[in-house]
């Protein structure tokens, strides 16, 4: 699968455990709907990317982030998340906020968490102009992904995850985070408990 050939120059990307994104966003999901008593739509992708991408504070430029998205294969839709046009398994190109992203799928067959270290690797080794990266592990390998990154010196990365992580030489944010802002959640909608709040952007 050569799809990093192309790409020698991606300084930034985002490497995501599709099913790990799937999960968390049906408990946070849940979890908002019995808290504000109000219907909660689907995580909108290209509203949690641009937060991703917010998260990983990359910087700002023309360039495109590369957003790698893992797919089981065979599978063609992913509970509680809405591609909003983009189609699952192929190349996509948009505009969020103040970046532009290019979306690729890498197919897996058994374990996600074996395919996304297979493919973290893989960034790591053949983008030889990566700067910043964030990624979405599956919550087993979260910290063990974090320690692997911690150890590429040139690389800033963020890891996105539900629980807090140990060690240092990598940045976190909470998972929740991306997740509530792409669901147009606001922190005063939550404080005023389920009286919704016009979204600021």
């Amino acid at each position: 699968n050569n799809m990093y050939m192309d790409n020698k120059n991606i300084k930034r990307a985002i490497l995501v455990d599709t099913a790990a994104l799937s999960e968390a966003a049906f408990d946070i999901i849940v979890n908002f709907e019995r808290m504000l008593n109000r219907r909660i739509p689907d995580v909108d992708i290209k509203r949690w990317l641009y937060a991703a991408a917010c998260d990983g504070k990359f910087v700002v430029s023309d360039e495109e982030v590369y957003a790698v998205l893992l797919k089981k294969k065979a599978k063609h839709s992913y509970r509680n998340l809405n591609f909003n046009g983009i189609v699952i398994g192929e190349e996509s190109r948009f505009s969020c906020g103040d970046f532009n992203f290019r979306v690729d799928f890498a197919e897996y067959e058994g374990s996600s968490d074996h395919a996304f270290m297979e493919t973290l690797e893989k960034l790591m080794t053949e983008l030889p102009g990566l700067e910043e990266i964030v990624c979405v592990p599956g919550e087993d390998i979260c910290q063990y992904a974090a320690r692997i990154l911690s150890e590429h010196r040139r690389l800033r990365a963020t890891v996105l995850s539900m629980e807090s992580l140990r060690g240092g030489g990598f940045g976190q944010e909470y998972l929740s985070c991306s997740i509530s802002y792409a669901l147009g959640v606001t922190d005063r909608e939550i404080e005023s408990n389920g009286t919704p709040v016009e979204d600021e952007m």
